[in-house]
């Protein structure tokens, strides 16, 4: 249940949010545009830490924080219609006031802690796809930076929110996550690079990075599960994704 002191910090949070991107969009001042996301964050994660600090899981929600927080900015600052950044600037509020708000998984009921999983698994796939919506935009509007490193440092941020989704289900040693969030780093880097290469928009771009990714580090997490991969029964689950993401190339993607 909420207490006060919950609600106070869900609210002083999702407004900050709200007007503080909401002036931010506006301005025009380099100087005010760093200066103003720079103050909001620093406030945001201040906030978060006042009121979350005796959670058992803070580190793991405090990174979730970071990445909702960061996700939602990249994807704004390259939304050039205005209508839809203001329904972004809503919708991010309401996000920014559900991570601020989860629940103590310390407290949680067994049957309650899956379709929590779930929802943080959509939250951090909406992260991704904003961050490489983010990175492609760049690689438009300014064509002259070295989309190597972007694509390098998007594949390193994909790798990370991977370990957090799959620190949700179970605990493994630090070494065999890093593997694999290393692993799946360089994967995401060099289908980035790839998908550069075609005549798509940013937008398009980052929804064909996002889902391969979401696929893989399922597998992954199946892999990395007691019960381990069992590939017969993913059969179906891939032809039928592999199938979908052609046809959406073929006739839905806008070619530019």
């Amino acid at each position: 249940m909420f207490s006060l002191k919950k609600y106070l910090g869900v609210f002083l949070a999702s407004g900050l949010f709200f007007f503080g991107l909401y002036f931010w969009r506006n301005l025009t001042s380099r100087f005010w545009l760093i200066f103003i996301i720079s103050l909001v964050f620093v406030l945001e994660m201040g906030l978060f830490y006042l009121f979350n600090r005796e959670r058992v899981d803070f580190g793991r929600k405090f990174t979730v924080m970071i990445i909702t927080f960061l996700g939602l900015v990249f994807l704004l600052s390259v939304m050039e219609d205005l209508m839809i950044a203001r329904i972004l600037n809503v919708l991010g509020t309401i996000m920014i006031g559900f991570v601020f708000s989860l629940p103590k998984e310390e407290e949680m009921l067994i049957h309650e802690r899956k379709p929590w999983r779930r929802l943080m698994n959509i939250l951090l796939t909406w992260n991704l796809f904003a961050l490489f919506t983010f990175v492609f935009a760049l690689n438009n509007f300014l064509p002259g930076l070295p989309f190597w490193l972007f694509s390098f440092l998007g594949g390193l941020f994909a790798g990370g929110v991977s370990v957090v989704m799959w620190g949700f289900y179970f605990n493994l040693q630090k070494e065999k996550f890093f593997l694999w969030g290393l692993i799946m780093a360089l994967v995401l880097s060099e289908l980035m690079w790839v998908l550069h290469l075609l005549p798509l928009g940013y937008l398009v771009s980052g929804f064909l990075t996002v889902w391969p990714w979401y696929i893989w580090q399922l597998l992954v997490r199946f892999h990395l599960s007691p019960g381990g991969l069992e590939w017969r029964k993913q059969i179906p689950f891939l032809s039928v994704n592999i199938v979908c993401f052609i046809l959406f190339l073929i006739f839905l993607a806008k070619w530019i």
